[in-house]
């Protein structure tokens, strides 16, 4: 039989100038990088004016939490 599994292993982390900080973290930091990178290059076009408030409002959080999700799934799983 095992006993409970601390803590600190279970949480993946960065160490970082000599701080740990989770993995997450850094995904979101990226996610909002990339979904900053989109909002520029669609905010010229004719679509993005297509696209009525509430529509916008709901597009950007959903596509920093997609691609968050999916930078988490590719680099630390």
């Amino acid at each position: 039989m095992t006993g409970p599994v601390p803590l600190g292993l279970i949480i993946p982390s960065i160490n970082v100038l000599g701080a740990y900080f989770p993995d997450w973290m850094f995904c979101i930091v990226g996610a909002l990088v990339l979904t900053t990178l989109v909002y520029l290059a669609l905010a010229p076009t004719r679509w993005y004016q297509a696209l009525g408030r509430p529509c916008r409002l709901a597009l950007y959080p959903s596509l920093s939490l997609i691609l968050a999700l999916l930078g988490w799934l590719a680099c630390f799983k």
